[in-house]
């Protein structure tokens, strides 16, 4: 504070110290009831529970900031790559073409390739939360339904894009939505598979065998 005004300003990368607030613990916390021998974080479901409804507070609010604000997006570094986008107005309903368009102008402009990785990372981490607990609440259910459960948060989240920011919608989004869900489903499986090893029980579920 410096008299009646706070030092620090508002910028949203502030956000950031949010998630590491929740995620150190949550790490920390995993960590030591997989190889606890000795049941000593008894509570730790009950952490995570609490932990997780803060941690989708947090994960609702980032993604309206996405909708609203700053959404990820891949820019335009040349006018050659801009003129293969605008040729026609439904190039956003084909599958990548903007991401074969900036690699097409790696090639024969040589731009730098940083923006491309580094849309395609946010754009698969966006959803990998999501992918994650749809897994957790549905892993007893098909295949079929989780995957038609992928399509539904980048479906909706194009739909609000378009209706409240005006942005035109583009499938390559919801492509890489879904592609964030499996990675956050092969993480929880991953997970699960770790407590079945060390703990032989399934991520949450507890003891499911005798001890002699």
């Amino acid at each position: 504070m410096k008299g009646e005004t706070f030092s620090l300003e508002y910028s949203q990368k502030l956000l950031i110290f949010l998630l590491l607030n929740w995620l150190i613990p949550m790490l920390c916390s995993l960590w030591h009831d997989l190889h606890d021998t000795k049941e000593q974080l008894s509570h730790f479901n009950s952490f995570f529970n609490k932990s997780s409804i803060q941690f989708i507070i947090y994960y609702i609010g980032f993604l309206a900031l996405l909708i609203v604000i700053k959404p990820v997006a891949l820019t335009c570094v040349s006018d050659s790559m801009m003129n293969s986008i605008n040729e026609t107005t439904y190039r956003n309903l084909i599958p990548f073409y903007r991401i074969a368009c900036y690699i097409e102008d790696v090639i024969y402009n040589h731009t730098e390739i940083s923006p491309l990785i580094q849309y395609i990372l946010a754009s698969i981490l966006v959803t990998t939360p999501y992918g994650f607990y749809i897994t957790l609440l549905f892993k007893n259910k098909g295949h079929l339904i989780r995957l038609s459960l992928f399509f539904l948060l980048p479906i909706v989240m194009e739909f609000c894009k378009h209706f409240i920011s005006h942005q035109a919608a583009d499938v390559e989004h919801v492509l890489l939505g879904v592609i964030g869900g499996l990675v956050g489903s092969c993480l929880f499986f991953l997970l699960n598979s770790l407590y079945n090893r060390k703990k032989r029980y399934d991520f949450l579920e507890g003891k499911t065998h005798i001890t002699w």
